[in-house]
Formats: C-alpha cells, sequence, structure tokens
C-alpha cells in the first residue's frame, strides 16, 4: 500500500521557475529540466517543491513548477513566476530513495491509486489537482 496521509494545508504562495510538459513525456523531460536548472541558472530555486498544475486532460499537457516558499521582501528574479495554492486538504505522498526514480515510483503508483479509485483530489473549481509531494 502507498504510505500517504491526508492534511489540511491554508494557502500558500510559491514562486519558482514554470514549464509546461506532456504526461507521455513528463518521465524523462522533468528530470532533465531539474538536472538544466541546477546546472545553469544563478538564482536556481532550491526545489522545496516539484509543483504540478492545470493539467489539461485532453491534450495531457500541463504546468510543473520548481519551486520554493515565496518570500515577499525577497526580489522574485526575472523570468519566474508565482502561484497561489488555495488552502484546501492534500493527500501528502512522502518520497524517499534516489532521484529521480523515488520520485518517478511515488508518481506512478499514487496516479495508479487515484485512477483506480481509491480517491480523486479536486480544485475547489473542480479541476484535477495532479499532485502534492514533499520529500
Amino acid at each position: 500500500m502507498l504510505e500517504y496521509k491526508i492534511v489540511e494545508k491554508p494557502q500558500f504562495t510559491v514562486m519558482g521557475l514554470s514549464g509546461t510538459f506532456n504526461a507521455d513525456t513528463s518521465y524523462q523531460e522533468i528530470p532533465k529540466w531539474w538536472n538544466e536548472v541546477m546546472a545553469t541558472d544563478d538564482r536556481k530555486p532550491m526545489g522545496i517543491y516539484g509543483i504540478c498544475m492545470d493539467l489539461d486532460e485532453q491534450e495531457k499537457d500541463f504546468e510543473y513548477l520548481i519551486a520554493d516558499n515565496y518570500i515577499p521582501w525577497e526580489e522574485i528574479p526575472e523570468g519566474w513566476v508565482t502561484k497561489v495554492i488555495p488552502a484546501s486538504t492534500w493527500a501528502v505522498f512522502p518520497c524517499r530513495g534516489a532521484l529521480p526514480q523515488a520520485l518517478q515510483d511515488v508518481n506512478t503508483r499514487m496516479w495508479r491509486m487515484i485512477f483506480c479509485g481509491s480517491f480523486c483530489c479536486r480544485s475547489p473549481s473542480g479541476r484535477r489537482i495532479a499532485q502534492r509531494v514533499t520529500m
């Protein structure tokens, strides 16, 4: 059984780099992007969060953020975005092991559980929320 806990979280804001990925290639493309960001960006995010959001279910495209907590008194680096994450009930999936394989294993198991009907996470607007993974 996949380990997770259900928690209530207040609204919070993140800041970081955003990219658009396709579900069919994301397991290959997102780790490459993480490596590029960590190797080349002078003001790189620490990567507290890897956030998938706004899944287009027909096209299978989604926004992915390498993000940190937003700190209002710090300047937002050029090219970065901020996103407000609404207060919600979250399923938090711990991830242990070498990246990216450990995260992809949790992600695969999580989606199997969601699509098999164990539970479904939706935003207040009714859109499917992709995930919230903590490490």
